[in-house]
């Protein structure tokens, strides 16, 4: 004895052969798949209407479905075929089968399915609810395509101002609006596929590139130590760094491995290696002190009559920054090359010192005026200057009310300050030193 598949099916060999509903759980989709066979075989053999259920009742081979028939028969087949199916639905369906059907219909969306293969189902859907309250009109259907469509989709269709009515057109025209992003979505895929596998072969080769570089220069460092060690007859070996030697080498930035002072690496990261035992000369106070930068042993003076001249600098320039500045009074940013304040530019030392040190001077040649140039003009008790020439001593800070601008000048002498505040008090500035 076979034991029955859990879901009922139906078999139609041809369309002038009954239809069989199998035995199993019977579903709307498979109960209209069985009353649409019926009425292809019911056409083909011109059964008429008041034997077409007597005709394919027994084609459904549930024993549970042919008792209840049987025990009904002369009723059912007075009824006509839309009117039983009517009733097998009612008695042997779930009592909320349509609810079920109608609420995945208005549930579904479109996603990113084709939408014809979308609208399909949503349409099979409704034929399932054919002579039922929930059954939806084509204008009914069309608005619920409308609303769940893909949005992208549907930015299209809205552009696009279709106006066909008829249902199945209506699909074809949407349809052919879904390829075309469908296509764009395909063409934008693999743009994004070739980037990321541009970026991957990129890093990749880097990758081997760095990794190709550290092998050769390993290997020419071994070829060189190979050379070296060959041509320099026997090997002698490094001494070990003596507590003298280490603390020489922490004192003055030092390498334990390359042993050289003043370095900016660590044994760690050593790019040197080890010196040659041959010709290692150990490490003094006085080895060290000889690999100083050498220091200048004058002091830089003012429009001194020394005629030696310096060219080590005597000033570091100012660091400018382009900011953009906003303010509730203007409709965009300013863009303001503001001054960066890192410190004096200049170190000085009071002549007095000179003396007391037995320093030298010699001349230094660096600009002695300094400007201010206005970005726009100024006009006040009828001056009107277009810039400010300046010989100064200290940094003044000059604020420019009208403007919203600060102006550093390098130096002012007392016997000019007078005249600066003259100046300033002509053109309505504030004065910040």
């Amino acid at each position: 004895m076979t034991t029955p598949s859990k879901m009922a099916r139906v078999e139609q060999k041809a369309a002038n052969k009954l239809p069989i509903l199998t035995v199993g759980e019977i579903s709307a989709e498979v109960l209209l798949a069985w009353e649409k066979g019926c009425r292809l075989f019911l056409m083909h053999k011109g059964v008429p209407d008041t034997e077409m259920v007597r005709k394919v009742a027994w084609g459904i081979r549930d024993p549970m479905i042919q008792t209840w028939y049987l025990d009904n028969h002369d009723r059912f087949n007075k009824l006509s075929f839309a009117e039983y199916m009517k009733e097998v639905r009612n008695y042997w369906l779930p009592s909320n089968w349509d609810f079920t059907v109608r609420q995945k219909m208005w549930s579904s969306m479109q996603g990113q399915k084709p939408f014809n293969e979308w609208a399909f189902e949503i349409q099979s859907l409704n034929n399932l609810l054919q002579d039922t309250p929930s059954h939806l009109t084509d204008t009914i259907l069309r608005y619920h395509l409308e609303a769940r469509m893909n949005s992208d989709l549907a930015d299209k269709y809205y552009a696009e101002k279709i106006t066909e009515t008829d249902l199945r057109k209506w699909i074809e025209m949407v349809g052919l609006l879904d390829d075309q992003r469908l296509r764009d979505v395909k063409r934008y895929k693999e743009l994004l596929e070739a980037v990321w596998r541009a970026e991957r072969r990129k890093i990749t080769t880097s990758k081997k590139s760095a990794s190709s570089a550290r092998s050769n220069s390993k290997a020419g460092r071994n070829m060189s130590t190979t050379s070296i060690s060959s041509s320099s007859g026997p090997f002698t070996r490094l001494p070990r760094l003596t507590d003298d030697e280490r603390q020489l080498l922490r004192d003055n930035e030092g390498c334990f491995k390359c042993r050289e002072p003043f370095v900016q690496h660590s044994s760690n990261n050593c790019p040197e290696g080890f010196p040659d035992g041959a010709t290692y000369a150990p490490l003094t106070a006085a080895s060290i002190s000889a690999k100083k930068s050498p220091m200048p042993s004058a002091v830089l003076g003012y429009e001194s009559d020394s005629s030696e001249e310096c060219v080590t600098p005597f000033t570091t320039p100012h660091l400018t920054w382009d900011c953009p500045v906003d303010s509730p009074v203007v409709s965009s940013s300013v863009v303001v090359s503001v001054l960066i304040d890192y410190g004096s530019l200049a170190v000085l030392i009071d002549e007095a010192k000179l003396s007391l040190s037995n320093l030298a001077s010699a001349a230094a040649r660096y600009p002695s005026l300094s400007h201010v140039q206005l970005h726009c003009p100024v006009t006040r008790n009828g001056f009107s200057p277009s810039c400010i020439t300046l010989n100064l001593c200290t940094n003044l800070a000059l604020y420019a009310q009208s403007m919203r601008l600060i102006f550093v000048l390098p130096s002012f002498r007392e016997d000019r300050f007078l005249h600066v505040i003259r100046l300033l008090s002509i053109m309505n500035y504030a004065v910040i030193i």
